[in-house]
């Protein structure tokens, strides 16, 4: 950083991967190599004297940091090319594998849009003490030099994980040939039990929701429902395992330690019941809470269905130690969404949600100082529901410039793209053809659900967690799930 110049980035070029004609002032790298900073004239007629144009421009630089911070709070997801370009042309020659590396972190799901601006809101009051504190040019400078030096160290650190990565042959994804508007391709199985080797610490799963560990670890989440003793398998709770993509697709690897009962605090239930996973809510200071339901899984003397929805509640996702804490009360059957979803955008959370297992989706305006208090939900319904064909396990993210909400319907998986999400209620869904010759199996064969959209995707190129059973095969197998891919149309 260079700290006589003030920066110009366009964040709605950034979130909506358009490049601006003139991203950045022109910044004069002729002191790139030995990362001195250039002093205006008349700053070095006063060297020695005390600043006072040199504050303001760093206040204007810390506000101006701040407003970044502020604009990528209110985002999931931006375009990482576009994030790269503007670094570069910021930070000079000096700066690029710095950015190379930052955008490789960003691409592969080792930081977020809120992880850059909690960094960023760092670095601004960081500015602002280093302006208000240092007297002179000579020590200001040399404050900013060391502290860049720090930053280096620490994202550094942060980014190891990445460092190999230009050694690895090209991703599956990448290998990809670009899809036509309403093409559907089946990409592979991320847990399935058509592999010989163990999955997610299980062999078949089921779901498959994406979400992040405390850490910014991204993880999937499984989960079931079985009667007990029914299978000589997975039995019911949560799985949650570390996901990252690889040449070959994604892979889930389950976390070390992790044992049945160990991933939320209040998970001791009666044999007759069981949890399931059933949706992640996403704030912008990236606290993530899951969606618990409690499943009935016994014999029902009244004669009501089996696999009945009792009640959820609200979890706190935290680390890969497990025992996440309960941050609701449990609401009981009656008064409860079976499936939520959603994500903050300024001082409301917005959630799509069912009251039952197959829908319709509702939408929700939550104030966010009140998201744990599910009992409050439906006083903050907005309109009529937004699905008229079902609605199971909904999932809402944003991808690019838009916000996309998936969920299973009559006829298969839907998908909505919208502006905004309180502009869903007037969006035709588009019907995601998930049976064709790539399929697990021939069209037609078993169940599909679920159906995740996971965050790699693209605009032009979304990414989905779907799950598959065969309700007519031995032992209900294959059983899993897959990763699908779609192009809007």
């Amino acid at each position: 950083m260079k700290i006589t110049d003030t920066l110009h980035f366009d964040l709605d070029a950034v979130l909506t991967g358009q490049r601006q004609d003139n991203p950045a002032e022109e910044l004069d790298d002729s002191h790139a190599e030995t990362q001195e900073y250039p002093v205006p004239a008349q700053t070095e007629e006063r060297m020695g004297q005390p600043l006072n144009a040199d504050q303001e421009v760093m206040l204007a630089y810390a506000e101006q940091t701040e407003q970044m911070a502020l604009m990528l709070d209110g985002t999931i997801a931006f375009d990482p090319s576009v994030f790269q370009g503007m670094m570069m042309t910021a930070l000079g020659p000096v700066g690029a594998p710095f950015a190379a590396a930052f955008t490789a972190a960003i691409t592969n799901q080792h930081i977020n849009a809120h992880e850059v601006a909690a960094a960023l809101h760092a670095h601004a009051q960081a500015t602002r003490e280093s302006a208000l504190h240092y007297q002179t040019t000579e020590e200001l400078n040399a404050a900013e030099l060391a502290a860049d030096k720090d930053l280096a160290e620490e994202l550094g650190d942060q980014l190891d994980s990445v460092k190999s990565e230009a050694a690895l042959p090209a991703f599956l994804k990448d290998q990809l040939d670009p899809l036509e508007p309403g093409q559907t391709q089946f990409v592979g199985d991320i847990a399935s039990t058509r592999h010989e080797l163990e999955k997610a610490g299980i062999k078949g799963a089921d779901l498959g929701i994406p979400a992040k560990l405390a850490d910014g670890t991204p993880i999937m989440l499984f989960g079931d429902s079985n009667k007990p003793g029914e299978t000589a398998g997975y039995n019911g709770g949560i799985v949650a395992a570390k996901v990252e993509n690889t040449p070959e697709g994604v892979k889930v690897t389950a976390i070390e330690g992790w044992g049945p009962g160990q991933l939320l605090a209040d998970h001791q239930l009666a044999p007759e019941h069981q949890y399931y996973p059933s949706g992640v809510i996403t704030l912008s200071d990236g606290r993530q809470f899951l969606n618990v339901a409690n499943v009935y899984v016994g014999d029902n003397p009244d004669g009501s269905p089996l696999f009945e929805p009792q009640y959820s509640h609200l979890v706190q996702i935290g680390g890969a130690d497990g025992n996440w804490p309960t941050v609701s009360a449990d609401t009981p059957s009656g008064n409860f969404l079976t499936y939520a979803t959603g994500m903050q955008l300024d001082d409301h959370v917005w959630v799509a949600a069912t009251e039952n297992t197959n829908g319709p989706i509702s939408l929700y305006n939550i104030p966010v100082d009140e998201i744990t208090d599910m009992g409050s939900w439906s006083q903050y319904q907005v309109g009529d529901p937004i699905t008229n064909d079902g609605g199971a396990t909904p999932n809402m993210i944003r991808v690019g410039d838009q916000y996309a909400l998936s969920y299973m319907g009559d006829g298969g998986l839907h998908v909505m793209l919208a502006d905004n999400p309180g502009d869903f209620a007037g969006v035709q869904a588009q019907l995601v053809d998930l049976e064709h010759n790539d399929y697990p199996k021939p069209p037609g064969f078993g169940q599909a659900y679920g159906g995740y959209i996971l965050p790699d995707s693209q605009p032009d190129d979304l990414r989905f967690a779907v799950s598959y059973w065969d309700t007519e095969g031995k032992g209900s197998e294959p059983y899993g799930v897959g990763e699908w891919r779609y192009r809007p149309q």
